[in-house]
């Protein structure tokens, strides 16, 4: 009597594990232009604010 044992199930390749994009001297300066857009919008806005106040309280 013979007893045959089933050959396992071949086993999936292995994916290399993901890598995050590297971020360069071109991602920071990028980031810093638009924080600093960002702030000099907002100076421009409160600047203007105040003039117009200013304006309105001079008359």
């Amino acid at each position: 009597m013979q007893i045959s044992v089933p050959a396992p199930p071949p086993t999936p390749p292995q994916q290399p594990p993901a890598e995050l994009p590297k971020t360069g001297p071109a991602d920071i300066f990028g980031a810093g232009a638009a924080v600093s857009s960002i702030t000099a919008a907002g100076y421009y806005w409160v600047q203007s604010r105040r003039n117009l106040i200013n304006r309105l309280m001079n008359r």
